[in-house]
């Protein structure tokens, strides 16, 4: 991402994108994202870099060398602002992140937010069935069937397809309410209607 005009800027906090050492950075150091400005940050970790104008540590040396920086202190502090201006979670620096604030809880709610996600690996785990989580997955309900009535019948409905002596194909469906009862029935599907087994059923 670039470090200038970053999406991730803090729209709390004034930006500074065009002082001299910005431009610097930009136009010398050739700083564009933010990879780039953390390796000039890096010299912060070198023990014989001074926070002066004139540290004579090797980073900053070349700088003035090859790149015609007259301040490469004041261009690393430049760096150091910029990114302290980034949200939180933006920051590659690390330091605190935001808290997400938890839902509030009401009585007979069983949901349990996972732990927060820190690694790729910890993303893919919060779905799988872990102890954790496992007394906490809601069972499906038996379904109940309640007997029938004296107004209610069973009826059970069926249809197939078959071809012919003449390879044409056909189709019939059947009725079925129980053994020798009145009601039981075999259709055919007309000649002139399609001959599906989704016909013969309707």
């Amino acid at each position: 991402l670039p470090l200038w005009y970053h999406t991730g800027e803090d729209p709390g906090k004034t930006q500074y994108h065009n002082t001299a050492a910005c431009i610097c950075l930009r136009e010398n150091h050739g700083v564009i994202h933010v990879h780039e400005g953390m390796e000039v940050l890096s010299r912060l970790q070198d023990s014989t870099h001074k926070k002066s104008k004139h540290c004579r540590c090797v980073a900053c040396n070349g700088d003035r060398r090859s790149r015609g920086c007259e301040n490469p202190h004041a261009c690393t502090t430049a760096v150091e602002k910029t990114l302290s201006r980034l949200l939180p979670k933006w920051d590659p620096r690390g330091g605190a992140k935001e808290a997400t604030p938890e839902p509030p809880t009401t009585p007979g709610n069983s949901f349990r937010h996972p732990p927060q996600i820190t690694s790729l690996a910890d993303g893919f785990r919060v779905l799988t069935r872990t102890p954790q989580y496992v007394d906490h997955v809601v069972q499906p309900r038996p379904q109940q069937r309640n007997p029938p009535s004296q107004f209610q019948k069973i009826v059970f409905v069926g249809s197939m397809t078959s071809r012919d002596t003449e390879g044409k194909q056909v189709a019939g469906g059947g009725i079925w309410y129980g053994p020798e009862h009145i009601g039981n029935m075999a259709l055919r599907v007309t000649e002139n209607s399609p001959q599906t087994s989704q016909r013969a059923e309707i």
